[in-house]
């Protein structure tokens, strides 16, 4: 593998980009007056996280675009204080960037031949 900053003649190269959704104002609005009440009141967001978006050039060429989005769905309250530990059982940052890793090999298989891609492989 070799990093370029501009895609090259020949051969295939891969450009990624990441982009951060913030959650929106009144989510944060709300998580602040919540926090600010000891979780008392309810707040919650469901539009935080990242949008991925694979580019890939073909000598030189734009030939397709993949894109991800990742979102983040949080909520704080007294009331879900008990059902904590069930965020041990879902995915963190890391994890979610990975799946869209794997989720592009698998979508842009024509690109890269006939293998699969190897799951457990780390560079």
């Amino acid at each position: 593998m070799v990093i370029a900053e501009t895609a090259p003649e020949k051969g295939l190269y891969l450009e990624v980009e990441t982009k951060w959704k913030p959650m929106t104002m009144p989510a944060l609005i709300f998580g602040y007056i919540s926090v600010s009440t000891l979780t008392l009141l309810p707040a919650w967001s469901m539009h935080d996280g990242y949008i991925v978006k694979y580019n890939i050039y073909v000598d030189g060429q734009k030939k397709e675009a993949y894109t991800y989005e990742i979102t983040r769905k949080a909520g704080i309250w007294l009331g879900l204080l008990p059902f904590a530990w069930i965020n041990l059982f879902t995915y963190n940052e890391e994890d979610a960037f990975e799946a869209t890793a794997y989720q592009f090999a698998a979508d842009a298989q024509a690109y890269f031949g006939s293998q699969p891609p190897l799951k457990d492989a780390k560079p």
